[in-house]
């Protein structure tokens, strides 16, 4: 799975839709047209621009925990009160409890280089402890009314 998911990072953010997404706003800040764009749209807008600076030597673990900050940043900027997201809020929560940059690891690293992960988390088992503990303690669970998803979800084959 978590090799899917960073082929989707992957796939997203060099993606020319999101790029295109990223120059085609007339406004300084991008984000103007918030109340016309659908969740999705606003959510690729906003992984465009958070993306811009932090890609440019590849995507990579690192290069992704720095742009899903800046995502972070810049949705509960623009977009979290249009589009309140559970997993948004959770991930807010992992920034202030100091376990967002563990979690990115933990979530990206294995899939980018399973054995330079396994170095890592030798060298961070308390953190990674500190990590697996938060997440058994705070389940994330779907929030009521947070659902923007209409039609087919279809999943992107991990790459090996």
């Amino acid at each position: 799975m978590k090799k899917k998911l960073l082929a989707a990072y992957k796939l997203v953010i060099s993606n020319s839709i999101t790029l295109n997404l990223m120059h085609s706003n007339s406004s300084q800040s991008g984000f103007s047209t918030l109340d016309k764009s659908s969740f999705k749209e606003t959510a690729l807008k906003t992984l465009g621009k958070s993306a811009a600076s932090s890609i440019k030597q590849g995507v990579t673990p690192s290069s992704l925990m720095m742009t899903r900050t800046r995502f972070l940043l810049n949705w509960n900027h623009f977009a979290k009160l249009v589009y309140p997201f559970y997993l948004f809020d959770y991930y807010d929560v992992l920034l202030e409890e100091g376990l967002f940059s563990v979690y990115n690891k933990w979530l990206f690293g294995p899939a980018n280089d399973p054995e330079k992960y396994k170095v890592w988390e030798g060298m961070h088992s308390q953190e990674v402890r500190k990590l697996m503990n938060f997440m058994q303690s705070h389940p994330l669970t779907p929030v009521q009314n947070q659902f923007y998803q209409s039609g087919e979800i279809s999943f992107i084959p991990a790459v090996d």
